[in-house]
């Protein structure tokens, strides 16, 4: 799908994935390496799904400070 919408190129990996719940939803976080990755076009992709997959940046999600008390 990241690569269809130009978002990604060839050499793009995510780095590392985790998984977390939040009011009995289960939240899946990417680690992005930034090869071959066009940020403007992430940005814009993650507004696009937003009503569908409930895209959020991480720093939306948590309230601020909070993430430096957890293990992630």
């Amino acid at each position: 799908m990241l690569k269809k919408e130009g978002i990604v190129g060839d050499s793009f990996s995510f780095d590392e994935v985790y998984s977390f719940q939040n009011e009995n939803l289960t939240n899946i976080a990417f680690g992005l390496n930034n090869k071959d990755l066009e940020l403007g076009k992430l940005a814009m992709f993650r507004l696009k799904i937003r009503e569908t997959f409930g895209a959020m940046w991480l720093s939306d999600y948590i309230d601020n400070g909070y993430i430096k008390d957890i293990n992630i």
